[in-house]
């Protein structure tokens, strides 16, 4: 089965209890969790007068295909409440497909890797804290040669297991 890395953040509610409940029904719904990033408080990207987002990445096994997967995240999103609302605007949970593993992956609805992993801070660092090595499929570069290049949006590191 492939391995994904999968970002989930939230800004609204009680943010870990998002998250939690996200990973919690992405497993209930076969998806394994392979290893957890540290968890991350971080600034708005985009729109900046709103909460501050809790991040965190998650390494998984799964059997889905791409599409499928995204139908599963967005009907967990769906679950935990979350409507939408305006670009960047504020989310009670928010999960992206980072990396399906080396796949490069272009449709109406997904693009993998996700075309903002190498400029968000707070998508790079937890991915590097699961897999310094990691590489980007598309240019065969390390992950960590962008750090330099990220918006700076990571105000925290939070030492809560989940």
């Amino acid at each position: 089965m492939p391995f994904v890395f999968l970002a989930l953040g939230s800004n609204l509610g009680n943010k870990l209890e998002n998250i939690q409940k996200a990973i919690n029904i992405l497993k209930k719904n076969g998806i394994e969790i392979i290893s957890y990033s540290k968890l991350y408080e971080t600034t708005p990207y985009g729109v900046t007068e709103q909460p501050n987002f809790l991040n965190i990445v998650v390494k998984v096994d799964t059997d889905k295909e791409p599409e499928e997967l995204l139908k599963l995240i967005k009907q967990t999103e769906k679950d935990i409440g979350r409507e939408d609302t305006f670009k960047w605007g504020p989310r009670i949970i928010d999960i992206d497909i980072l990396l399906y593993e080396k796949l490069i992956y272009r449709s109406n609805t997904l693009t993998i890797p996700h075309p903002e992993i190498k400029k968000r801070d707070f998508f790079l660092i937890p991915l590097l804290n699961i897999d310094i090595t990691m590489r980007d499929p598309e240019s065969g570069r390390e992950f960590i040669d962008f750090i330099t290049q990220t918006e700076n949006c990571i105000t925290n590191s939070l030492k809560i297991e989940l």
